[in-house]
């Protein structure tokens, strides 16, 4: 979708607190993809030996790693629709709710 041009927009403390939110969703999807990725290989390498590490590389299953990752953003995505839906109820200035609704149609500049 594309964004709205939105002229002379203030945030209200309300919509401080969103922007907020949706950063910390942001990182901690962020996070957590790391955190899938390190524990896979982190199983793969904690053997002991060279048998242990073979065995622990055969039975990894990338693909599921692979589906499990590429969901975490669609989960960040819902989340910050939600909290840009919710904010839209919640702000009283026109240009601020104008905003908050494109945001929670899928407007974005990332």
């Amino acid at each position: 979708m594309e964004c709205p041009n939105i002229d002379n927009l203030k945030f209200s403390q309300i919509s401080i607190e969103a922007i907020n939110e949706i950063q910390q969703k942001r990182e901690l999807g962020d996070l957590l993809i790391k955190m899938i990725g390190y524990g896979t290989w982190a199983n793969i390498f904690a053997g002991n030996g060279m048998l242990e590490m073979t065995y622990s590389l055969k039975s990894t299953d990338f693909e599921q790693m692979g589906k499990t990752m590429a969901v975490v953003p669609e989960l960040v995505k819902a989340t910050i629709e939600r909290i840009a839906s919710y904010t839209a109820l919640r702000v009283s200035d026109y240009k601020e709710r104008q905003f908050w609704l494109a945001v929670s149609s899928g407007c974005s500049t990332r």
